[in-house]
């Protein structure tokens, strides 16, 4: 599979280890089935395959490559990170979380990662229960939590995915002020595309 290939080869700041070989996990659902798996250990092709063999075609399916920068290598701070049906995955980092503090213990981190703090941030602004939370709902947190980010914290990317039963939210964003930017080849790493395949539509920060 094409995706897996991603895992001695995805692409990294300029600089640093090809590959993306600490940790992978994957989320899929459909009206009848539910996966969620995570590894630490590299991926390879038969494990995304038979991760979602239950799932039919019309299933949503959001699938991470973890290149550990903040957390270490451990089930807890693999993405992507799921609660109450919420699934999340982040590309880059944010420097300034150690102090954040929930209004509700539903959020409980699991892990040591701004990634999962970034997604508890965003769930946290949901009143009521999150599985029923719309999808406008969670768009506009993630509109407002990246708002306060930016006021308090330095960081590079953005850039997520969030999926619920009603669908996938993707908000694409890196730091075009970072001042590592040209040293580390940014632009050229905090990508995202689009495309269509056998009825499938797509989204992966590489080509495939």
């Amino acid at each position: 599979m094409a995706f897996a290939v991603l895992a001695d080869k995805g692409c990294v700041p300029c600089g640093i280890e090809p590959g993306h070989q600490d940790g992978w996990g994957i989320h899929s659902s459909n009206k009848a089935h539910e996966v969620y798996i995570r590894s630490v250990e590299p991926i390879d092709g038969d494990s995304v395959i038979s991760s979602t063999e239950s799932v039919s075609g019309d299933g949503q399916v959001i699938a991470h490559l973890r290149k550990a920068t903040v957390g270490t290598k451990a089930i807890c701070n693999t993405h992507p990170f799921l609660r109450s049906g919420i699934c999340f995955c982040h590309n880059g980092s944010i420097h300034a979380f150690e102090s954040t503090v929930f209004t509700n213990d539903r959020h409980l981190r699991e892990g040591h990662t701004d990634s999962e703090t970034f997604f508890l941030r965003i769930l946290d602004r949901i009143d009521g229960q999150l599985g029923d939370g719309s999808l406008s709902m969670f768009e506009k947190a993630i509109k407002d939590e990246v708002i306060e980010i930016q006021k308090i914290s330095e960081w590079t990317s953005l850039t997520c995915l969030l999926k619920t039963k009603e669908g996938i939210i993707l908000h694409y964003l890196w730091n075009e002020k970072d001042p590592e930017r040209e040293t580390l080849k940014l632009d050229e790493y905090y990508t995202f595309y689009k495309g269509t395949k056998d009825g499938m539509t797509i989204l992966c920060s590489e080509t495939l």
